[in-house]
């Protein structure tokens, strides 16, 4: 991993005191990432269940937690196309619940 700036990413950062501390912060920013996406992912997918579709509140949540799983092991890796699966999948995931949850809401104001 290159560095491109002058100055150390792990300076004045507490949390890197471990001998492979570049390998340490892209674990902590994989995670600090997956944390950036979980509101909006309980926002839709409580959306989903108040309207009565569980089923694919399920199926499109687990694929989205097993598919952010798979970028948080590509982000750890420390290569841009190791997280890449994961990301697409997460956001194909992502899209097909707003996607429904749209549908849901045009069919409910159709009535």
């Amino acid at each position: 991993m290159t560095n491109l700036y002058s100055a150390d990413p792990c300076s004045g950062d507490p949390r890197c005191r471990s001998t492979d501390s570049a390998m340490y912060m892209t674990v902590v920013r994989g995670h600090e990432n997956y944390l950036e996406f979980i509101p909006f992912f309980f926002a839709v997918l409580g959306g989903l269940f108040y309207f009565n579709r569980a089923a694919v509140a399920g199926v499109f949540g687990a694929v989205w937690v097993f598919s952010r799983f798979l970028y948080s092991l590509g982000y750890s890796s420390g290569g841009v196309n190791a997280r890449a699966p994961g990301f697409f999948l997460s956001l194909l995931s992502l899209l097909g619940m707003i996607g429904t949850l749209g549908w849901v809401a045009i069919s409910i104001l159709r009535v």
